[in-house]
């Protein structure tokens, strides 16, 4: 199970001392509440591969019984049931439990969020009121997204003071627990805001029409599952439509809670963006949970649809994926790479990584006393990277300014590592990801033109499968062969 680059910068992070994980975290541009599991969980187990990865699994697992209570809870045994069995078969939470990455805890505490709104509001159970408190910031202090799901909480209160009797009771409740969160969450604001002005997802690229639709495929799978999935679930629910009220705004609260935090986080990032797959993972638990419940209703018809649909999911090949499952242990090529040129290292060598924020899993993996520098410079932390303005920073880098002073420095005899990107992110990619492609080409005709340089090797994938998911790195090797 290889690391890619968000997953060496977990561990770099997570491998600060309490006192200055404030400040990374104003560079990281995330919450805290991951990091600190994963930094005492690294102090329980270490940090390996399978360790750090082995956390993930432990929320993942987590999923299964709280999607069985969810069900059960909400909306009857069966319910309950198809729900537990949709959360351990499906491909996105399945994907992210070998990842160390917060996803996994995201969607644990999002279901568990959405599961006691549902509750505390829809079913007026105000025992449940702590539970939404507890959960709701929990998640807020995990991830960003978090914000959307609170905002789609709201919302999903209309339906449900459209559907009570007793709307004073629920406009008291939504604001003490509402009021409760807010003020737990006033002290990590201006964190939020510092990130907001000045990191953000600079490689993220502003999502088109097509990403929104895409997000119900990324959630079921493909497309195509989320249709059918829907089109049995509706089924269900005009099969069986005599609900009682207080479960009718359960459902009709749960579908807002997946469609609103997906509407927002689009909208949002039209502006500001900040969309990939793997926030879906907030979503998804209560997108299973809304399914679930139409599915019990449909009778056998839905029985035998999450029968095919789980089959699908774990299946090799089906209509319900995007051809073969892809292989969970090589998500990117780091190791291979650092593998194959720690041999041609020594001591006190300087290692330059275009792609900016692959030194941390670089690092992880190089292991050995090396300087590390971007385009932008010398590193002075290669455990971590620091996202505030990388993009204004980028730009103004160049070879005269930022590369040959390294290279000064380097006694005769010392080496230079180019570690380069070898493909495109994505078709249409946005500035942050142009620059330092650009700046990858710019390094390495700077040191090839170096009359002080020569090339002494190199270091290759040779496993170019697109198995490999993610950008493939490719490296150059330079001596200093005079001054």
């Amino acid at each position: 199970m290889w690391l890619w680059i968000d997953e060496g910068l977990s561990v770099g992070v997570a491998s600060k001392p309490l006192g200055k994980l404030h400040q990374v975290l104003l560079g990281d541009g995330a919450p805290p509440l991951y990091y600190l599991l994963l930094k005492g969980w690294m102090a329980a187990f270490g940090r390996s591969e399978v360790a750090l990865h082995t956390l993930s699994l432990v929320f993942g697992l987590a999923m299964i019984p709280t999607a069985l209570w969810a069900g059960w809870s909400l909306f009857g045994r069966k319910a309950g049931w198809i729900c537990a069995v949709l959360t351990a078969a499906n491909p996105l939470l399945s994907a992210f439990s070998f990842e160390a990455r917060s996803y996994t805890l995201v969607a644990l505490l999002a279901l568990l969020m959405v599961a006691t709104f549902l509750h505390a509001f829809a079913f007026g159970r105000r025992r449940m009121l702590p539970a939404f408190v507890a959960s709701t910031t929990l998640l807020l202090y995990t991830h960003n997204w978090g914000l959307y799901l609170v905002a789609g909480a709201a919302l999903a209160l209309v339906p449900i003071a459209l559907l009570r009797v007793d709307r004073r009771r629920l406009v008291v409740d939504a604001a003490l627990a509402f009021g409760a969160v807010g003020a737990l969450f006033l002290p990590w604001l201006p964190t939020l805001l510092d990130q907001t002005r000045h990191t953000g997802a600079p490689w993220s690229p502003v999502p088109g029409v097509n990403d929104l639709i895409d997000a119900a495929g990324a959630v079921m799978g493909t497309v195509t599952a989320a249709g059918v999935v829907g089109l049995v679930a509706l089924f269900g629910f005009i099969r069986s439509p005599r609900l009682r009220w207080r479960q009718t705004a359960a459902v009709v609260a749960g579908a807002v809670l997946v469609v609103a935090p997906l509407l927002l986080g689009w909208l949002v990032s039209q502006f500001e963006p900040n969309w990939a797959t793997r926030y879906l993972v907030a979503v998804t638990g209560a997108a299973l949970l809304v399914a679930a419940v139409g599915l019990a209703r449909a009778g056998w018809a839905g029985i035998a649809m999450t029968a095919i649909i789980v089959i699908a999911w774990v299946g090799p090949v089906s209509a319900f994926q995007h051809g073969p499952r892809p292989r969970l242990d090589i998500r990117a090529n780091v190791k291979e790479i650092a593998a194959r040129l720690r041999p041609q290292l020594r001591a006190g060598d300087l290692v330059v990584s275009a792609h900016p924020e692959q030194v941390p899993v670089v690092h992880y993996y190089l292991r050995g006393h090396f300087r590390f520098a971007t385009p932008m410079g010398p590193v002075p932390d290669d455990d971590v990277f620091d996202w505030r303005d990388v993009v204004e920073r980028l730009r103004r880098s160049t070879p005269a300014h930022d590369l040959v002073p390294l290279v000064d420095r380097l006694p005769v005899g010392a080496r230079v590592a180019l570690l380069q990107p070898v493909e495109t992110i994505a078709t249409h990619n946005p500035e942050y990801v142009e620059l330092f492609q650009a700046r990858s080409q710019q390094w390495e005709r700077a040191l090839r033109r170096d009359p002080r340089l020569r090339v002494v090797g190199h270091a290759r994938s040779r496993d170019r499968a697109k198995r490999i998911r993610d950008p493939s790195l490719s490296a150059l090797v330079f001596e200093k062969v005079n001054a």
